[in-house]
């Protein structure tokens, strides 16, 4: 049986088991030391089942070229998994390290769902998840009950139809992050 083979890009220090663990410095843990701003990344095509990518990909100088550089090493059927902050969140502007942002419809564009998608791009995921969370999802206690109830609405309109909360929620009541899933 073969073993499966997973990547952890961008690690820094969320070192993973069963992953191998890339960052462009060295740290402890990390298996392999590369600048993802530089093409071919060292891994060879087809190669990963599962690329893990948690809030990496706003960091990058050229996203289009990271997403085919991932297309590439990943496998036929292989898992993308991006996690990434918000748009309208404030930290997707506070952070000075911030090139891009990322909207519920980002990803549509690697995956030939938008106009011109179709032909600027040689390559195309398949989306099989994505997901806004809100910031409530993640704290506890008191702070989250106040959140729940500011952010019922919001995510009850999100729950019921993504692009509602897109168009008329999103400044008002900013997501914390955005979860994609693709497939090749």
């Amino acid at each position: 049986m073969e073993k499966v083979r997973k990547l952890n890009l961008g690690c820094g220090k969320d070192i993973r088991e069963g992953y191998i663990n890339l960052d462009k410095v060295k740290l402890n843990g990390v298996d392999v030391v590369h600048d993802l701003n530089k093409f071919p990344y060292p891994f060879k095509p087809n190669y990963f089942d599962e690329v893990y990518c948690d809030n990496l990909l706003e960091h990058l100088d050229n996203l289009e070229e990271v997403m085919r550089e991932i297309y590439r090493i990943l496998k036929v059927g292989g898992r993308l998994i991006v996690i990434v902050p918000y748009f309208s969140q404030v930290g997707a502007f506070s952070d000075p390290t911030h090139k891009r942002f990322f909207t519920y419809y980002t990803m549509d564009y690697f995956c030939g769902l938008r106009e011109r998608s179709d032909f600027y791009y040689d390559f195309g995921f398949k989306i099989v998840k994505k997901e806004i969370k809100f910031l409530f999802e993640y704290k506890r206690g008191v702070r989250r009950l106040l959140l729940w109830i500011v952010y019922l609405l919001p995510w009850l309109v999100y729950k019921i139809s993504p692009g509602a909360y897109v168009w008329f929620f999103s400044y008002i009541f900013p997501a914390s992050e955005i979860y994609f899933e693709l497939e090749k």
